[in-house]
């Protein structure tokens, strides 16, 4: 290892590239962070003198070639010299609408390696995280960028617009980012491990997250070269990663979940790292491998709808868990699926148990009951079912254990009086209208595919003069009282017609509808507190026997 204090220019110039390796994270630098570096540049462009940048860690990488450019892995100082990338592309672009030669000179000296083909030409080569490596590369070569939401291009975007706010000379601005910028640079030697490298910076640096960690950890035990480690990472981790779209450190933590503790969401890594440190390269092999193949499981937990080939009434349960908000029991789940996958259970076995968790859910959700030690339960649920008889039995022995599992007359109590309607609850809500609409329907109306239908408050959010009339002297009381709760509550996909329409405008509407709920107002003239009541305790034996007790 070698360190000495360089410019930007100095690294950067000649034939070389620098790699930002498969562990690191995607670019994430924002808004506070690029404001914060203009702050310095333009200090330094009025006043001169220098700014200390911070270290940049590198390692080389050896390769039997000549003629391509010297490459390193970019340890430390990924989002800095990137941002510092993007900068140059503006001064670039900049510099081509008045000084073609200034902006041949910053493509050749900084941006590109001149005579080189194919991504040997770029002196900085991104990971294809969150897109960042397709996006760089345009911003490079000046084409149209896809990826608009990409942080990249927002930095572009950002410093951009702060450029256009003064007519900044390029020449000196260039000067200031090559020259004056300075940094420690610390050279690895090739014996190094990246990966340990790594770690060890990271724990005294900026926060990364759980995934991170685990990413860099993984590929630091595994035992492969580093091309197979790429081609690894490419045709394993990536794709994994890619898949759970941003939950993957949730995953990593029901992962380990499923075997019946309890991991916090910030001891992800260090409960995973515990559990493997003593493990062999080929035993961490397999149990990488074990959670790629988890994780196809829990990608069909999140997107219930991507699989295609998967039997209705699966994708029907798996989507109505998601919409009634089941994640904590995840962890069970992940098991179950694995069991249905492996055929240690049956179809009928794998949706008779996704039915009584959706039961044991929506009764408790209805009554209130408390949901802070639902983490703490489900990942004991499926050892101590395994240990019964009969699986299923053990399952509704576990649920019925947890003793807030409500009886009949609560449940029907609570369905009828309860606020059910509110932001945060409009998912379950129409999942139990939906379920209510369905049941024991010879002709039902698709409701997956129709996004138009959705809740419909009868008696209406906002009372108008009309309603208030309607409801006589104590219309704010009712209101108040019954506005969300499912009496008051219907499906319909004529909300913008009916909103605050009065009720003979809505009956005709909802009896013209050709949902079954709604053939409940055909022959009805008034919408008053008596009816809303009626119309729960309707609705609440239906919801009987759609969620029956487990101990009848």
């Amino acid at each position: 290892m070698k360190a000495g204090e360089k410019n930007i220019e100095s690294i950067i110039e000649g034939k070389k590239q620098y790699i930002i390796p498969l562990f690191q994270r995607s670019y994430v630098w924002e808004k506070e962070h690029w404001q914060m570096l203009w702050d310095d540049l333009i200090e330094l462009y009025y006043s001169k003198g220098n700014h200390f940048l911070g270290s940049f860690v590198t390692t080389p990488v050896v390769e039997n070639t000549e003629k391509g450019p010297r490459k390193f892995l970019l340890i430390d100082g990924q989002q800095r010299l990137t941002t510092i990338f993007i900068l140059l592309v503006i001064l670039r672009d900049k510099a081509k609408e008045k000084n073609n030669k200034i902006k041949e000179e910053i493509d050749q000296t900084y941006l590109f390696n001149p005579f080189l083909e194919d991504e040997d030409r770029y002196k900085l080569l991104l990971t294809d995280l969150q897109g960042d490596k397709e996006c760089f590369m345009h911003l490079l070569e000046n084409q149209e960028i896809k990826y608009k939401n990409n942080l990249l291009f927002k930095a572009f975007n950002f410093f951009k617009k702060r450029f256009s706010e003064e007519d900044y000379d390029v020449r000196p601005f260039e000067k200031i980012i090559t020259n004056n910028l300075q940094i420690v640079h610390v050279e690895l030697n090739d014996d190094e491990d990246p990966y340990k490298i790594f770690e060890s910076l990271n724990a005294k640096g900026e926060e990364l997250s759980q995934a991170d960690l685990i990413r860099n950890y993984f590929f630091m035990k595994i035992n492969m070269e580093k091309n197979k480690k790429n081609e690894f990472y490419q045709q394993r981790w990536k794709p994994m990663q890619l898949k759970l779209e941003g939950n993957l450190s949730e995953y990593f933590r029901h992962f380990l979940m499923r075997t019946g503790k309890v991991v916090k969401k910030n001891e992800v890594y260090s409960t995973l790292k515990k559990l493997n440190d003593r493990s062999t390269p080929q035993e961490i092999r397999n149990y990488l491998e074990e959670s790629i193949k988890f994780s196809n499981y829990y990608e069909e937990l999140l997107f219930p709808t991507k699989r295609k080939n998967r039997k209705k009434d699966i994708t029907d349960r798996i989507t109505g868990l998601n919409e009634i908000e089941c994640t904590a029991a995840y962890p069970f789940l992940l098991n179950v699926y694995h069991d249905y996958e492996e055929k240690h259970i049956t179809e009928k076995e794998f949706i008779e148990i996704l039915n009584l968790l959706e039961n044991f859910l929506i009764r408790r959700s209805v009554c209130d009951k408390t949901t802070r030690y639902l983490g703490a339960f489900f990942p004991s649920v499926y050892d101590r079912a395994q240990k019964e008889h009969d699986f299923i039995s053990g399952v509704t022995k576990q649920f019925l254990q947890q003793q807030e599992y409500p009886n009949d007359h609560e449940f029907k109590e609570s369905f009828v009086n309860k606020q059910l309607y509110n932001n945060t609850a409009i998912k379950k809500v129409r999942f139990i209208l939906k379920k209510l609409e369905l049941f024991e329907n010879k002709e039902p109306v698709d409701l997956e595919n129709s996004k138009a239908i959705t809740i419909e408050h009868v008696m209406p959010q906002k009372l108008t003069d009309g309603w208030e009339k309607h409801l006589g002297k104590k219309c704010h009381d009712i209101h108040e009282k019954w506005g969300n709760t499912i009496g008051n509550l219907t499906l319909s996909g004529n909300n913008s017609k009916l909103s605050q329409s009065e009720f003979y405008q809505k009956q005709k509407i909802l009896a013209d509808s050709p949902l079954k709920l709604n053939k409940y107002f055909i022959n009805l003239n008034k919408w008053d507190e008596d009816m809303i009541i009626q119309r729960g305790r309707s609705l609440a034996e239906i919801a009987l026997k759609i969620w029956p007790d487990f101990r009848i």
